[in-house]
């Protein structure tokens, strides 16, 4: 019988502001099991002791999955350098690929965890934790994927091999609705608030849908004229908060050239005089509130072609000619009538990256009781966001908001992490809709802060927020980045909470 795991391998003794980070498991390994089984002792010990050591930072940083795809790379870096023809190429190549792990490893450590107070320890420990396991590389690749969750991450991440070390998402595809957020670092936020009847006007849900992808600049008797096809109007509201938003950050960087696809908000402009065709943005941020007159008229345009397909609204498409000249043509655009029965969230962007969450929570809650109405704010991604076990805003009707934050007690705890956007999810399309009308003057340290309704359709999920698969497919509006996607339970997951089954669209 194997001996009992006692121990890692030789390496230099952490120090003692180190020891109980290093040396007591978060959570349960399941390379404890593996053990019993396997004849090589000596390399499941390094191999436990350096996951060990991993889980237990990850509950202050965020380093599992970066540490878990690195060494995937390396993995299959490794499986095409043992095919090469003769052994002094495999050698050769085996070389090369162990000392440019191990330099992305160093780096990688370096860099996360010298927020913390010893940091440079820490990855110094860690690293003599790793020089064991570069032999044992098969066993670190298949138990370091062990925890709930990052199989899901790693099969994502294997679609796009571009992708960089910390997985961050194609720059070409934000804005769209495939990743319609830029932003990795995003409140999750359960809102428990009603609305006054008497003081806000709310269309009535049952014939009202949010359009999205309308053309910008969009003439309102051309977006009246496709909906009418499905019926009478009684009322149509444009929302150009995201389009505004995007324009300013646009312009507040044109000073340093940077990417043009922040939000896919680009307007015809008068770069045209200058002899620059302007393409026209593959999905728009602007969008509208439309209440049908009729319950047909809302039930036309709901229909699941529509919603797959989308109306066309004409607008004007710039394009350069052979000759260099920039001309105009009239197209199509599909605009994308939603049920508002599905859209209960709001959106806030562009947040002071420098305030902790419970100051942008208590702001929240400030202006959702101005109409002396009960309200509570509850984040449940917490675990996204350091030093935080639980955060609450609390308002009763009278009096101050309360803030109740619990937090984590630890030297090695960095400064909380701030949001550079939040999600409020509320029960109701009704709530949501009076809320975005009180928020629309919210402002934090001084700063605008845009609010309103994702202008985009509800995602796919047929996974949780773990990665485990659903026993029935699921739509959801606004899924956040996997980077925030830590919940406390499986009660604050979307997916499970506010997600709508497929077969109930159909």
């Amino acid at each position: 019988a194997p001996p009992p795991l006692t121990a890692p391998p030789p390496a230099p003794a952490p120090s003692a502001a180190l020891a109980q980070t290093l040396s007591q498991p978060a959570s349960p390994l399941p390379v404890a099991a593996a053990l019993e089984e396997h004849p090589d002792v000596g390399g499941m010990q390094a191999v436990q002791a350096f996951i060990q050591a991993v889980w237990n930072v990850g509950e202050f940083v965020e380093i599992e999955f970066a540490v878990a795809k690195t060494v995937d790379r390396y993995f299959r870096a490794m499986a095409r350098a043992r095919a090469k023809k003769t052994e002094e190429l495999q050698a050769a190549a085996e070389e090369k690929q162990e000392a440019l792990f191990v330099q992305k490893m160093g780096a990688l450590l370096t860099r996360e965890l010298g927020v913390l107070k010893h940091g440079t320890e820490m990855q110094e420990t860690m690293m003599e934790l790793l020089k064991p396991c570069l032999e044992h590389i098969e066993l670190l690749h298949r138990h370091l994927h062990d925890k709930p969750g990052l199989d899901e991450d790693m099969d994502e991440s294997h679609a796009d091999a571009s992708e960089d070390v910390l997985g961050t998402e194609s720059k070409g595809k934000q804005g769209t609705e495939l990743k319609p957020l830029h932003e990795r670092n995003v409140l999750d936020v359960v809102v428990d608030w009603r609305h006054s009847r008497d003081v806000i006007q709310i269309p009535a849900p049952e014939r009202t849908c949010i359009v999205s992808n309308l053309p910008v600049g969009a003439d309102e008797a051309k977006v009246r004229l496709t909906l009418e096809v499905c019926g009478p109007l009684k009322s149509l509201e444009f929302c150009y908060e995201w389009q505004e938003w995007s324009d300013l950050s646009k312009a507040a960087k044109a000073a340093t050239p940077a990417d043009d696809s922040l939000d896919a908000g680009i307007t015809p402009s008068a770069s045209s005089s200058k002899g620059v065709a302007v393409p026209s943005p593959k999905y728009t941020m602007s969008y509208a509130v439309a209440e049908f007159g009729t319950e047909d008229g809302f039930s036309n345009a709901t229909r699941p072609a529509i919603r797959l397909f989308g109306l066309l609204v004409m607008e004007l498409e710039e394009s350069k000619g052979k000759n260099g000249k920039v001309k105009t043509k009239s197209v199509g655009r599909p605009v994308f009538p939603q049920d508002v029965r599905n859209k209960h969230t709001l959106l806030l962007r562009g947040l002071p990256w420098h305030l902790p969450p419970s100051v942008v929570l208590g702001e929240v809650a400030r202006l959702l009781g101005s109409q002396a109405a009960a309200c509570r704010l509850e984040v449940g991604n917490c675990r996204a966001f350091r030093g935080y076990d639980s955060l609450i805003a609390k308002y009763s009707g009278v009096g101050d908001v309360q803030v109740v934050a619990t937090q984590r007690v630890n030297d090695e705890v960095p400064d909380h992490k701030g949001a550079e956007a939040a999600v409020l999810r509320f029960q109701r399309f009704e709530d949501a809709y009076a809320a975005r009308l009180l928020l629309k003057d919210l402002s934090l340290a001084g700063q605008p802060v845009p609010c309103g309704f994702p202008p985009w359709r509800p995602l796919f999920c047929a996974t949780d927020y773990r990665g485990q698969v659903l026993s029935e497919d699921m739509l959801v509006d606004l899924p956040l980045p996997r980077a925030s996607a830590k919940y406390i339970s499986k009660v604050f997951d979307p997916v499970s909470r506010f997600g709508t089954p497929v077969s109930a669209m159909e």
